[in-house]
């Protein structure tokens, strides 16, 4: 009888080795075809994970992962959808860049063993959406607008347990998520957010800080977010455009630079962390004397929705690894508490882009 569990592991070690050729293949493009024209296409993929630990002490639990993909693409003319019409841009003299991507997100409880439900903790929940993105920035006057809408859901619907329990299976994690029954309920999630940012410093192309102001609002979450952006290194300015910033194509064909972001959220609503707004039921597994016996017996009860934390502070800080068409990034992010009662929580991000 074959051996399918050396065969899985076979074919998904050749997977991760496609992979690293495809990355290597995207170096080389960007070595290949670093010239002076501007692109018009970015691909962007992002992970979101607390595995990745700056301090070799990896999680798997609250914010543990967050998986996106991205198309971005400049218009040589106005856009006629009617969406993009109506987002704010940054002056005659902006430069737009429209975007359309998809997003998973998962929240867990600190032990993802444990089938029952884990009071002052973290709650299971998962929310899978699209969104559409307007990046206008004016690389005259040095500020920019950022539009981003979302539509979604969260709940079953969203395959949080699907999509944990595969990847445990795919890397042979031990840890198998038992709790996915106790995640909140299906719930619609639409969501607007607006950002505006304003380059403050500027120290000939080698530091640059920026202010930032971020509002939120939909079914998804409402928040406020306030934070300073400091950049140094070898880049080329901030607001020659999103994808200005994410090749080098132009002036500059290597960029390698740092970021650092401390902020603070001011935070009225999160449906991923509380639940959603319209389904406000949904039931948890807890696990009961026996008044017949010494035994316990497991019920399903209704759960009682976290209260979130109104004031987050958060920091994170990045590097940047930019040549031609290709650019990397790795940071690490540091968040207060999210949930009254729980605890504060560390993740790793890798994001990687092409143009073309």
């Amino acid at each position: 009888m074959p051996n399918y569990s050396k065969l899985f592991k076979t074919i998904f070690m050749k997977k991760y080795f496609t992979i690293f050729l495809f990355l290597l293949m995207q170096i080389n493009a960007g070595f290949a075809f670093a010239q002076d024209e501007k692109p018009g296409i970015m691909f962007r993929g992002s992970d979101d994970n607390d595995f990745y630990n700056d301090r070799g002490k990896g999680t798997d639990d609250a914010y543990t992962n967050g998986t996106g993909f991205d198309v971005f693409y400049n218009k040589s003319h106005e856009s006629d959808f009617f969406l993009d019409r109506l987002l704010p841009k940054a002056g005659d003299s902006s430069i737009n860049t429209f975007g359309v991507g998809l997003m998973h997100v998962m929240y867990t409880p600190s032990d993802i063993t444990k089938s029952y439900y884990q009071p002052n903790d973290y709650a299971w929940s998962a929310d899978l959406y699209a969104s559409h993105t307007l990046y206008s920035f004016n690389p005259v006057k040095k500020y920019a607008f950022i539009t981003e809408t979302d539509a979604g859901m969260m709940g079953p619907a969203a395959l949080g347990k699907l999509v944990q329990s595969t990847v445990h299976h795919l890397i042979q994690d031990p840890a198998i998520p038992k709790g996915w029954d106790n995640q909140f309920g299906d719930d619609a999630l639409i969501n607007m957010s607006f950002t505006a940012e304003k380059e403050l410093v500027h120290v000939k192309n080698f530091i640059e800080i920026i202010g930032s102001g971020k509002v939120s609002a939909g079914t998804m979450n409402d928040e406020l977010d306030l934070s300073p952006e400091i950049l140094v290194g070898i880049m080329n300015p901030y607001f020659n455009g999103y994808m200005g910033h994410n090749n080098s194509t132009g002036s500059k064909k290597v960029q390698v630079y740092l970021k650092y972001k401390p902020g603070i959220q001011l935070v009225a609503w999160n449906s991923l962390l509380e639940g959603g707004m319209l389904d406000r039921d949904y039931t948890v597994k807890v696990s009961k004397p026996d008044i017949n016996s010494d035994k316990t017996v497991d019920e399903h009860v209704k759960g009682t929705h976290p209260q979130i934390e109104n004031l987050v502070a958060y920091a994170s800080y990045s590097l940047v690894i930019v040549y031609g068409r290709f650019s990397i990034s790795y940071s690490q992010t540091h968040n207060s508490e999210l949930v009254k009662n729980t605890y504060s929580h560390t993740y790793g991000n890798i994001t990687s882009t092409y143009s073309f």
